[in-house]
């Protein structure tokens, strides 16, 4: 058992073990010492018997054998990749559908449309985004929607970047970048 000294409580029927405090980085202090708030010391208790022979568990097996019961129980429900939400496939799907949909429509935009600017603004956050957080994952990298994807996308901020939100991509360019688009949803949407 497992306990510290400062919750250690004994009855008169429990037994009394030699108390040995493990490593830490500070000792216990004294209380003759100036300052008389104590330190945690971890208190290690094992059976009355002094033969680790009639112990069926020693040493590091219980504590090893309550993270096996803690972490490896299994559930009921599939297994997440991460504690702060969906798996990255799941995330990656939605996030590519999103950015294809958001910037096939704003390459499309008319000229003299008056939320042109603020759009193409947009698009470009959003491009920036999708790329930081797709460029160095490995479990996207090697898939073909990714490829396209981030093809498309470069076209289109190199466009924008270069040219400002004044002018249009070009006629060969735009049919480029749609094509790419569409097979990436293809490929996105059949899960490669």
């Amino acid at each position: 058992r497992i306990m510290s000294a400062s919750t250690m409580k004994l009855s008169s029927s429990s037994r009394v073990c030699a108390p040995r405090c493990l490593p830490v980085r500070h000792s216990v202090r004294s209380a003759s010492s100036a300052r008389s708030a104590r330190q945690p010391c971890l208190v290690v208790c094992s059976s009355s018997s002094s033969d680790s022979s009639s112990s069926p568990v020693s040493g590091r097996r219980p504590l090893v054998a309550s993270m096996a019961l803690l972490f490896g129980a299994s559930s009921s429900q599939p297994a997440q990749a991460g504690f702060f939400g969906p798996p990255i496939e799941e995330k990656y799907k939605a996030d590519t559908l999103h950015i294809i949909e958001s910037s096939g429509a704003t390459i499309q935009l008319a000229k003299d449309d008056p939320s042109r600017a603020a759009a193409i603004q947009a698009l470009r956050k959003e491009i920036n985004t999708y790329v930081a957080a797709y460029r160095r994952e490995d479990r996207v990298l090697g898939r073909p929607s990714f490829g396209n994807t981030y093809s498309a996308l470069n076209a289109i901020a190199g466009h924008y970047n270069s040219f400002g939100t004044k002018t249009n991509l070009p006629k060969k360019r735009m049919d480029q970048v749609l094509t790419e688009l569409d097979k990436a949803k293809e490929q996105v949407e059949r899960d490669r």
